[in-house]
């Protein structure tokens, strides 16, 4: 079967690359075109350079858009590896982006549920629901059968459900974000190649020709970032992989299991299911190919589709989309060390709705009024010194 992206997005950019702009972001996915639309707001000459021949071609597309709280590990894990303060600065930080996308016209607040799939599992699940409440965050704990009867499904245990956490239909956001930024230099197929410090300026060279400019901003994924000594030694890419089945009774919220290795929502009648990277012995990563999918993930995908929801048809679509991981798990945001020119915004780990969002919006924020009250101190780029 030929892989087809579920969203298709709008068409978009230009190849004509200008030779000046006050301020370059490199990357073509969500975060970087809000970013560029809050900028432009405020009179900002921006320009957008994408690898890619379309803007949200990338990952952005890719994903089933589930917005959780949070980061990949569940509460409990997050506040056993960093404390309790530290995760309600991070909860409260993605609660940030999705409040944001909340006032955007593609969101449905229907809640999202996590489940433990595996028996080891069902006490973090209790544990994260109570640090959730403990922290000033709703949430409701349900057993294996309250799951099972909501859900429609089996071999599912307990999970908890935060009424906060939204989906996004993807393709309406590309339409409104396209539309807000389509009046910038939005330039496709660009490949930047380096950086170069000249005198007052930073000048970009990529493989349209060159661009001056006092401020660089890195929001794109690993393949727009790569080129760049900081980021080549701190980011890396992992393969994601999804299918879409068709399903009768369609959920409103969406659902993710087995310690964030498995997650799902549905769209109409489709359920998108993505995940089970852990069928590969490398877990995916260093995959920079979002061309093909893998046979092995794929099996496992349909298993659990099987399995779970009694879903024997096969998928009528499957893709991939790679995804940018930091070394410590956690998003690089703010101006690298020694290079107030130069600003991160990366490295969600999957999590780029919402964490991408809220990100731009503190970058943002720094560009704009030097200062944010906003950046968690986990996030700061300068933890690298």
């Amino acid at each position: 079967m030929s892989i087809n992206h579920f969203w298709r997005p709008p068409e978009n950019g230009t190849k004509v690359l200008p030779s000046t702009a006050d301020m370059v972001i490199i990357g073509g996915n969500f975060t970087a075109m809000f970013l560029a639309s809050l900028l432009a707001e405020k009179g900002v000459s921006i320009c957008l350079l994408s690898k890619r021949s379309t803007f949200a071609t990338d990952i952005s597309l890719r994903e089933t858009g589930q917005v959780q709280l949070g980061l990949g590990d569940n509460p409990f894990r997050l506040c056993a590896a960093i404390g309790e303060e530290d995760t309600k600065e991070i909860l409260q930080f993605s609660q940030m982006g999705i409040n944001i996308l909340k006032s955007m016209s593609c969101v449905s607040t229907h809640g999202g549920l996590h489940i433990a799939k595996d028996p080891r599992e069902v006490e973090e699940v209790i544990h994260s629901a109570q640090i959730l409440q403990n922290l000033g965050f709703p949430c409701n704990h349900f057993t294996a059968d309250e799951i099972s009867a909501k859900l429609q499904t089996k071999g599912l245990l307990d999970g908890w459900f935060s009424p906060q956490e939204i989906t996004v239909d993807l393709q309406a956001l590309a339409q409104q974000l396209t539309a807000s930024i389509k009046h910038l230099h939005l330039v496709t197929n660009c490949n930047v190649l380096e950086l170069v410090d000249t005198p007052n300026a930073v000048t970009i060279n990529t493989n349209l020709g060159a661009l001056q400019t006092h401020t660089v901003v890195y929001c794109g994924d690993y393949a727009d970032v790569c080129h760049h000594g900081f980021f080549a030694e701190k980011l890396y890419p992992v393969r994601s992989q999804c299918i879409g089945v068709p399903v009768e009774n369609p959920l409103p919220y969406g659902c993710v299991a087995q310690y964030g290795y498995i997650y799902w929502r549905d769209f109409g009648n489709i359920r998108m299911i993505g995940g089970c990277r852990w069928a590969t012995p490398h877990l995916e990563v260093g995959e920079t190919d979002d061309t093909v999918t893998v046979r092995k993930v794929d099996v496992h995908l349909q298993k659990f589709a099987r399995d779970s929801f009694g879903v024997e048809s096969q998928p009528r679509y499957k893709w991939s989309g790679i995804r940018t991981h930091s070394c410590d798990g956690l998003p690089i945001i703010g101006s690298l060390p020694g290079r107030p020119d130069i600003i991160a915004c990366c490295g969600f780990n999957g999590h780029q709705l919402p964490l991408g969002i809220s990100s731009a919006k503190v970058v943002f924020d720094l560009l704009i009024h030097g200062k944010t009250s906003h950046l968690p101190k986990k996030f700061d780029s300068y933890r690298f010194l």
